[in-house]
């Protein structure tokens, strides 16, 4: 890995399916750093009641609990409901996840500081 970004293969995929045995699951998206899976997003439907950033993280722990390779390189998981998002590590717990805090220049991401109607998710991705 390069210390300069534009050095490196960046690679964000959709819906990554990985299979062992019986057992199946599909990740929303996965960012992968030079072939390795070093952030995994688990995204839910907005305005679905049962959908929420918790049953997003819920949905996160059956992964990791299921198929805890995938996690091996992941240094952040992002659970989201669409709106909202929280970040944490692969075994960070859920009271502990956090809401991305600032914005591309580092300043405090506030409600006032968001432009055209973003998102948590959009300020966070």
């Amino acid at each position: 890995m390069s210390s300069e970004p534009s050095e490196n293969d960046w690679l964000a995929a959709n819906q990554v399916t990985i299979a062992h045995g019986d057992r199946e699951r599909r990740f929303d998206v996965v960012l992968y750093l030079n072939g390795l899976p070093v952030a995994i997003v688990e995204l839910k439907r907005a305005g679905s009641a049962s959908a929420d950033v918790a049953a997003a993280h819920a949905q996160l722990r059956t992964h990791l609990r299921e198929f805890p390779l995938a996690f091996r390189f992941a240094v952040l998981v992002v659970a989201s409901d669409g709106i909202l998002a929280r970040y944490g590590t692969p075994f960070t717990p859920l009271h502990h996840f956090a809401p991305w805090n600032v914005d591309d220049e580092g300043a405090p991401f506030t409600a006032e500081s968001r432009i055209d109607g973003d998102t948590a998710l959009d300020a966070l991705l």
